[in-house]
Parts: structure tokens; sequence; C-alpha cells
């Protein structure tokens, strides 16, 4: 007898969601993408195709009454995280959304009551917690091993060449999307032609790579720490965007360690390092 698939639908289909959430659920033997939505006709035409799903829609809205939903991932542009995320949840649904969870706390805090309200399932999608070299220090630093931990030091930096060279996507969808995802020629490094550009709009976008992928840095670093942040302070630089593109933040946790971490986006080449010290020893971590 085989398995029940939960069935699952995407809001905000785009290169992303194709390349990771749709990609996954497509390989899972107990989940199914059952239905997407995306505003634009000829993507969302492209990708239906390609993913042989049973509902395509370019209204979220329409989404949530397909037939026998039973969960949602929203992974539309980060300002209109909050709206179907709490639809989803006040229908009974459990919601993956991507990261940033929101542009305010506002929004962030009524994604939470919704969750709360309807007693269902909301989480943000920060994966970097279910890797394993990153389980593995943060068993080691709840065990104990380094003793009480003073100081945290994270270096994170971007490069997207990796995410356009290793998307192996069918034409009928990458052409409908690639340049609503990626301005031309942003790939190899030319930044000549952002103006217009939603990741490089601070309304939409919320930041530059920090906001973004740097986020998930942010809570790997309160995660290891163990505990939340009580004072900040940042210095940003953003030479000829809109959006910052480095960034130094410094911060105390409420348990009392220090906790430094750098940002560098749209460099050649991604590379990220994590030292934790504490009184009876030190953690490296580089990858």
């Amino acid at each position: 007898m085989s398995e029940r698939k939960l069935r699952v639908g995407i809001i905000g289909i785009g290169m992303f969601a194709f390349k990771t959430h749709a990609a996954r659920l497509k390989a899972m033997a107990n989940a199914e993408l059952v239905a997407i939505s995306r505003r634009s006709p000829e993507a969302l035409a492209g990708a239906k195709e390609v993913l042989a799903v049973e509902g395509a829609y370019t209204d979220w809205r329409e989404l949530l009454d397909h037939p026998g939903l039973e969960a949602v991932i929203v992974a539309t542009a980060h300002r209109v995280h909050a709206e179907p995320t709490i639809a989803a949840l006040e229908r009974g649904l459990p919601v993956l959304v991507e990261k940033p969870m929101a542009l305010t706390s506002a929004d962030a805090w009524a994604m939470v009551r919704a969750a709360e309200r309807a007693n269902r399932v909301l989480m943000v999608g920060y994966n970097r917690r279910c890797v394993g070299g990153w389980r593995a220090a943060a068993k080691a630093l709840r065990s104990g091993l380094l003793g009480t931990v003073r100081q945290l030091s994270l270096t994170v930096s971007y490069n997207l060449r990796w995410f356009w060279e290793s998307t192996r996507m069918p034409a009928a969808i990458f052409k409908a999307v690639q340049s609503q995802t990626f301005p031309p020629g942003w790939a190899e490094g030319r930044t000549d032609n952002l103006e217009g550009y939603w990741r490089c709009d601070p309304a939409q976008m919320g930041g530059g790579g920090f906001a973004d992928t740097g986020s998930h840095f942010v809570d790997l670093a309160l995660w290891l720490g163990g505990a939340p942040a009580v004072e900040v302070a940042a210095l940003a630089a953003s030479p000829g965007l809109a959006v910052e593109t480095n960034l130094g933040i410094q911060a105390r946790l409420a348990n009392g360690a220090l906790l430094s971490l750098t940002s560098a986006d749209g460099v050649p080449a991604g590379a990220h390092h994590l030292t934790v010290y504490g009184d009876g020893g030190t953690l490296t971590v580089d990858w």
C-alpha cells in the first residue's frame, strides 16, 4: 500500500522556488506539489508545463482554494510575505515562509499571532540549522565542551554566480523567469543595469544581500550563541546601490556573549568563517 502524500502548494514559483522547493517536493515520497502561483501568466504557464501540477494560478488567493490543499510554501518577494502567510494560516494550513520572514517587526508578529490563533505550524526557511556541521557545532556548544561561550565571530560573503550557473532549468520556465529574477549580466558581475531590479530596491527587498542570504547567518549566530541580542550596533556601505553590500555588526547577547558579524556581497568567491571562543576552548568552522 503506497504512503499517502501531503498536498503542498507554492505561492511565488520563481527561479528559486522552482530550483529548490519544487525540485525537492517532486523528489519526496511522502509529499506532492499540487498547485503553484505566480503573477506572470507566461512564467506560470512554463512552470505548470514542466512541473505537471494540478493547479496554476496568477492570484495566490485562488491557490488557497485548490481542492485538498494541505500545506503552503510562501516564496514571494520579501515585501509580500505577510499577507499570503496570514491568509493560509487562517484557513488552517501550515506554512513554510521563505526568509527573511518579513520586512517589519509588525508584520512578523502578525504572522506569529495568526499561527498561534490557528494552532498551526509557521516555519521560516532558515535551513542552516539542519546542516550536519552546524548541528555538530551546536551540540558541542550545548554540551559545555568550550565552557562558557564568551565571543562569536562570523564572517560571511556571497556570490550569486553559483546559483546562476547551477540553475539547470528547462527552457520553458527559465526564459520566462530569468529576466524577472536576475537582470542581464548579473552572473558576470555587471552592476550597470540594476535600476528597477527588485533586489536592489530597499522597499521591496528590505536591504541588500545581508537582508536576504545574510539573514541565515543572523539566525545561525543567535542559535549557536544560545540567546537573543540585547545591544546592537552596525555600519554599512552601499557603493553605487540603494541597498547595502558590505556590513559590520557588533552585538551583545542576553547571556553576556559578544557577537561580531561581517558580511560582503558580490565578492569574487563566497566563503564563510566562524570562530567561537569559550573559557575552555575555541571552535572554528570554515566552509
